[in-house]
């Protein structure tokens, strides 16, 4: 678990690394390295309640991880921000047995 700085705890996949915004920048962001199949799993259970139909949930699955595919550019120090800007990621925490079953069921595939 990671704390927040309102004192919340989240919980997250794969390893937090802290990173500098730009080139002479004092200033310090966090950003969250994993896989796109965590990635996704962190993000169908933000954007849409997982007591939605199985099907509604892979199409999710499938959307969010074609928009991260698509999103990762090597000229910025993160590939995708969480917020409603790019994709809501909310972490390890936010996943739940159902949206994990619709990632793994569509597993690699994107459009």
């Amino acid at each position: 678990m990671n704390s927040m700085p309102d004192g919340s705890t989240v919980k997250y996949r794969g390893a937090l690394r802290s990173a500098v915004p730009y080139a002479g920048s004092w200033s310090r962001n966090t950003v969250n390295l994993v896989t796109i199949e965590s990635y996704v799993k962190g993000v169908i259970a933000a954007e849409m309640p997982s007591s939605w139909h199985r099907e509604a949930l892979k199409a999710q699955a499938v959307a969010a991880r074609t928009y991260g595919v698509r999103s990762i550019l090597a000229s910025r120090y993160y590939d995708i921000c969480s917020t409603t800007s790019c994709q809501v990621y909310g972490g390890a925490s936010r996943e739940t047995a159902a949206t994990t079953a619709a990632v793994t069921a569509t597993a690699g595939k994107i459009l």
